[in-house]
């Protein structure tokens, strides 16, 4: 009932985003809004999709909605000036935060510091989804996205222990 409120809420306010998902992308959907272990279970199941994968959809959909998945799952080619931009602009950041030199490498809508495990994707929002590797090298959703990329590389930042 509380999904099919928020839902509800988001129509009543103009997003229509929920009625344009896929059936993978409204499974990850049900599964963010904690349904329970059997039913996170039977939604793997049904999906096809690979039980890690999934959890970090669901991660993806909870810090970005559908445009989180989006984020996860399609790199894509933005505007070289705002890459340019925000890398200049984490630079900066980054002086102040570390003594160390940092180097951020860039592909695509990701700027990635190797050395921190921390990444930073542009969603097609123009919002900055903060991504932290864990043991096994897999990038996984951290906070939520936030229009500010220095905002959004704090938040990955603290949350690294940094």
């Amino acid at each position: 009932m509380a999904d099919a409120t928020a839902r509800a809420a988001r129509l009543l306010a103009g997003d229509t985003a929920d009625l344009h998902l896929t059936q993978h992308q409204d499974a990850v959907r049900i599964a963010a809004s904690n349904p329970g272990p059997e039913w996170f279970h039977h939604l793997i199941q049904n999906t096809g999709t690979n039980p890690t994968a999934f959890a970090r959809l669901t991660r993806a959909w909870r810090h970005g909605g559908p445009t989180g998945i989006t984020v996860a799952e399609q790199p894509y080619t933005p505007d070289p000036t705002v890459m340019k931009a925000t890398r200049t602009a984490l630079h900066t950041a980054l002086a102040e935060m570390t003594d160390s030199p940092t180097h951020l490498r860039a592909w695509r809508n990701r700027l990635t510091l190797p050395h921190h495990g921390i990444q930073l994707r542009l969603g097609p929002d123009a919002r900055w989804y903060p991504y932290l590797q864990d043991d096994d090298g897999e990038w996984w959703p951290a906070a939520p996205a936030d229009s500010d990329p220095v905002t959004a590389l704090t938040a990955a930042w603290s949350q690294n222990g940094e």
